[in-house]
């Protein structure tokens, strides 16, 4: 059963050092779900972040977090188009 919940979200709020690296993970429930991370609402650009993947988990790593990168960020998993749920983040950067 996938691990992410299809119910209403409710954010984990995060706090990281400026200039340290953030990280928020993502639980896919298959090996052959996908995983899409937005920021504040829009797909987040491939050269703001990396994305770190393991067979059911998916890593985003903003390196040297700034004011900038505070928001909310959030994961949608799906598989083969059918949505499996989402993981959402509140992130501050103090």
């Amino acid at each position: 059963p996938p691990s992410l919940s299809t119910g209403p979200l409710t954010p984990k709020n995060v706090t990281v050092v400026a200039g340290t690296d953030l990280v928020l993970t993502c639980r896919l429930g298959s090996n052959l779900a996908r995983a899409q991370w937005t920021f504040e609402g829009r797909a987040l650009p491939a050269e703001q972040a990396l994305v770190l993947s393991d067979t059911r988990l998916r890593a985003l790593v903003v390196p040297g977090a700034g004011a900038q990168h505070s928001g909310t960020y959030r994961c949608l998993a799906e598989e083969q188009g059918a949505p499996l749920g989402a993981q959402e983040y509140r992130v501050a950067v103090l």
